[in-house]
């Protein structure tokens, strides 16, 4: 209490808010007034206050800068120190910080004045951080390493400048780091507390700090009395009272839902080689599924699978690598970001500097030299940046084209169209010329040709530039082949030779609108009213309704006096119009719509499930997915109610169960709704290689000491 009455004493007495003063311009130079209006400082100095350009007055004293260099004068109009500095700094304390530049190594180092101008602390550091009425210092050593330690304002030693951080807790405290990374509580005379034996140590509120040790977290008083192991998964305060999360609980269920093994842990990962990934805090502790035996453990904060392998993404404090199984590393833990190709990886090494991304393969072997950027292009090649030109490499990061072009557009068929110099052309994945550049885009329909875009005209020409075909209607490439509709609704498909292989003429009637072909009928829209026509544009159904859709499995939805129904390919109503609304039958049964009521029906009109969902989805077991009034159930096409609509959210595995979810609460039914896993855990999933289900419950918050 007596440190904390003195270091406010201190902070009254020395710093004076700048609005009691008036800061004012003449040609070009700064002066001070006071709130009267008399001059204190005349206008003669390049800035008043100090080097981060705030101002403000420390016991009468403030900073002036002449020839780019900064000095102390007083309130009198008193030059205290001359412009010798190149940084001048106020601090809470009443200490000014101040820097000055080596003249041989150029390198700026900082001490302390008093508002006297006096060196309290020497010039001597690389940095330093005023705590209360404590100096936190840094140097470089001899090694080009950061060293703290600690001094008061008279600069007298109370921790040795050997530590790799030091920071400033409250309650007169202090976390100090040693060269291991481990810290230790240390009070303001440099007294210990505790050892070197937690990660790190957080601020100090009502007494007490959160300690962090290998992702735990627990609570120390300012005496250093542990009151919390660091066990806990998180902490929490509120108001004086602390609160503390426990780890999960894992566990590995059989499919007749009896527990098989269980674990404490943040993350349970199971690969498909039966290995156990366990995330404890920042402990990786990789397992054998069947023998339980450790093989190793790592430091990492995130672990994640790799589709479709057996390899395991992890990563510690932003740098991420990739592990085998059994704990040994494919890609060492020092990438920024790691993307899985099906061959290999491609890598951003964690530097801002430029060629920083490479290419390997399954092994972690590199493949490719560093490019200032790198993504998958297709499934052959990779697009590469440098020096802000782009270029291919294949999968084996062999250079199929030199990082020359502003950019590569597209591969098809070995043939790469690229942007050279602002214009379009292509070229071979040898990097030789196909087609040279030209103003206009291009994109590649073939081994033999290429469409050209030219305003509102398209050209097909082969790789000798000979025009095939050209239009000035929308085509649309699919595959190889080109689809086009004339302004009269014809539509016309177009091989990789310009040749029309197939029509499908305009109406023989004027219609204002044709749709596409549907097993062999087009939809029309004559006078308002709709229709069906054939590929040869010969009326097969006359146009009389008010809406049609598509043909589908051999029904058309059509639209009678604002109600749906369906029609046979004869124009035979199979499903009398009574639907607010309708979608094309799947599978046999199509979904119907009244009054905001969902139900399925068959080709005959059948009702198959009752209109009495908010939705309905068939799934592919045969099964339906309903829902009403916001929750989920599931159905049979018989109409039967399987589960009743009582859970949040469901899926149905294809081994006859459902993973249901109910009140926030996971667990598993059968297909007729009995229980085989209890409604009660925060997480639950299905692991079909072992045949087993991967549950969590979430650690219990408890009150802590």
């Amino acid at each position: 209490m007596k440190h904390l009455f003195r270091a406010l004493l201190i902070l009254l007495s020395y710093q004076t808010q700048a609005g009691s003063y008036q800061l004012f311009e003449e040609n070009g130079k700064t002066g001070l007034k006071d709130d009267a209006g008399n001059i204190l400082i005349p206008a003669r100095f390049e800035a008043l206050g100090w080097s981060n350009g705030s101002f403000s007055v420390v016991q009468f004293t403030t900073g002036y800068k002449q020839n780019n260099g900064w000095g102390l004068i007083s309130l009198h109009n008193e030059i205290i120190t001359s412009p010798d500095y190149a940084d001048l700094l106020p601090t809470e304390s009443g200490i000014i910080l101040a820097a000055k530049r080596n003249p041989v190594t150029l390198n700026v180092l900082w001490g302390g004045l008093n508002p006297a101008g006096k060196t309290v602390i020497p010039i001597v550091y690389a940095g330093i951080h005023i705590e209360g009425l404590r100096a936190v210092t840094y140097s470089v050593n001899s090694r080009n390493e950061l060293r703290y330690g600690l001094t008061n304002l008279q600069h007298r030693t109370l921790l040795p400048a050997v530590y790799k951080n030091i920071k400033a807790l409250g309650n007169l405290r202090f976390a100090v780091q040693d060269t291991l990374g481990k810290t230790a509580l240390f009070t303001e005379d440099g007294t210990s507390l505790t050892g070197f034996t937690f990660d790190s140590i957080g601020a100090f509120s009502y007494g007490k700090a959160i300690v962090y040790l290998n992702g735990r977290q627990g609570i120390i008083t300012s005496q250093g009395q542990t009151t919390a192991k660091p066990v806990y998964r998180e902490i929490k305060q509120v108001n004086n009272t602390w609160m503390g999360r426990q780890p999960d609980t894992w566990l590995i269920l059989q499919s007749d839902g009896k527990v098989e093994k269980q674990y404490v842990a943040d993350t349970l990962l199971v690969t498909h080689t039966r290995m156990l990934a366990l995330l404890n805090g920042n402990v990786l502790s990789m397992m054998d599924y069947d023998q339980q035996h450790v093989n190793t453990t790592l430091k990492a904060d995130v672990i994640l699978p790799v589709s479709e392998s057996d390899k395991l993404l992890i990563g510690y404090n932003g740098n991420y690598g990739v592990i085998h199984p059994d704990g040994t590393f494919v890609l060492p833990m020092r990438f920024a970001r790691i993307i899985h190709t099906p061959k290999g990886w491609i890598a951003e090494a964690g530097t801002s500097a430029p060629n920083r991304w490479q290419l390997f393969d399954a092994t972690g072997k590199a493949l490719s030299e560093r490019y200032d950027f790198m993504e998958p292009f297709n499934t052959n090649f990779f697009r590469v940046r440098k020096n802000g030109f782009e270029g291919l490499i294949n999968s084996n990061g062999t250079t199929r084209l030199p990082c020359i072009y502003d950019r590569i557009a597209e591969e098809r068929h070995g043939l790469v169209v690229v942007v050279f110099r602002g214009g379009h052309g292509i070229v071979n994945t040898n990097d030789q010329w196909v087609v040279a550049p030209r103003p206009h885009p291009i994109k590649v329909v073939s081994k033999h040709t290429y469409l050209e875009q030219q305003g509102n005209l398209q050209w097909l020409r082969n790789l000798e530039g000979t025009a095939l075909y050209f239009t000035n209607n929308p085509l649309r490439l699919e595959g190889e082949y080109l689809k086009e509709e004339t302004a009269t609704g014809a539509r016309w498909l177009i091989d990789a030779e310009g040749r029309i292989i197939n029509r499908e003429s305009p109406p023989a009637l004027h219609t204002s609108w044709t749709g596409p072909s549907s097993e062999g009928f087009r939809p029309v829209r004559r006078n308002g009213r709709y229709g069906f026509i054939n590929d040869a544009g010969l009326l097969l159904i006359p146009n009389r309704y008010e809406d049609v859709m598509p043909f589908s499995e051999g029904r058309a939805g059509i639209k009678i006096r604002n109600k749906w129904g369906f029609i046979d390919l004869s124009d035979r109503i199979t499903v009398q119009p009574v639907y607010d609304k309708a979608q094309p039958f799947v599978n046999g049964t199509a979904k119907v719509c009244q009054k905001n009521k969902w139900g399925l029906i068959d080709k005959d009109g059948n009702i198959l499930v009752p209109l009495r969902y908010d939705s309905l989805n068939l799934l592919p077991s045969g099964r339906v997915l309903v829902q009403a009034d916001g929750y989920f159930g599931l159905a049979d096409t018989q109409g039967n109610l399987l589960l009743h609509t009582k859970y949040d959210w469901l899926t149905e595995l294809n081994n006859g169960m459902v993973i249901v979810k109910q009140n926030g609460k996971y667990g598993v039914t059968d297909v007729n709704g009995l229980a085989i896993i209890s409604v009660n855990y925060d997480y639950l999933a299905y692991h079909p290689a072992l045949d087993r289900f991967i549950c969590r419950k979430t650690g219990q918050w408890q009150m802590l000491p």
